[in-house]
């Protein structure tokens, strides 16, 4: 699951919590090096519904090569509902 309890936004990596909580990981972002902010899927540094419609049509699936681990926000190996919840009161937001 992503810790996006930061809030705002950040460059580099997401932090990838297990589902126990113990163990956290660096997950690298589509851009280079890795920056990106886990719910801004345009990379326009706004988070907003552009990157909520990039889940339409596409779940519920497993991610595989055709669906984007990117959207895997709660890294449950399969696009859903629940990783759009992750934008709930999150949008709009800004990076800078």
């Amino acid at each position: 699951m992503l810790d996006l309890s930061g809030g705002g936004c950040f460059e580099g990596a997401a932090r990838l919590i297990n589902v126990s909580g113990d163990t956290t990981e660096d997950v690298a972002g589509p851009g280079p090096g890795g920056d990106g902010w886990p719910l801004d899927n345009k990379q326009t540094s706004i988070a907003n519904i552009t990157d909520v419609n990039a889940y339409k049509g596409i779940i519920p699936n497993p991610v595989d090569a055709t669906h984007p681990k990117r959207l895997d926000l709660n890294d449950s190996g399969v696009l859903n509902i629940n990783d759009v919840f992750f934008y709930k009161g999150k949008i709009p937001s800004f990076c800078s």
